[in-house]
């Protein structure tokens, strides 16, 4: 029983130390021209991902909803906020990437503009 606690101890952060490398792996864009951007990007729906974390629609859907029936919607909507910010982050990935080729070119102008869009995409 003693070398329970140190175990489970362990085996929680090797699973961190997994969950962090998988979350940062998988941002990972390769391409290396900017020709490629269009390949990568994926649209947002910047109106609908507001719409969707509103306080206002989720006091109106508590007002008109039964209890199961909301808890039911928050979920799948969780879900669909879920997958908007996977989307933005993998957006902002690709820039990253654009802003690196960026920030090695000879031309001061694109490696400043290169500079400007990693700060931007991060």
């Amino acid at each position: 029983m003693t070398l329970f606690w140190p175990a489970l101890f362990i085996a929680f952060a090797l699973a961190g130390l997994a969950l962090v490398y998988w979350v940062f792996r998988g941002q990972r864009v390769e391409f290396y021209a900017p020709a490629d951007l269009e390949r990568f990007v994926q649209p947002v729906d910047l109106a609908a991902f507001q719409s969707l974390l509103s306080p206002e629609n989720e006091d109106f859907l508590r007002a008109e909803t039964s209890p199961a029936e909301l808890r039911s919607f928050l979920r799948r909507r969780r879900r669909v906020a879920a997958a908007y910010i996977r989307r933005v982050a993998a957006n902002a990935a690709v820039l990253t990437r654009l802003a690196e080729l960026a920030r090695t070119s000879s031309d001061p102008a694109t490696a400043r503009a290169g500079a400007e869009l990693a700060n931007a995409a991060l």
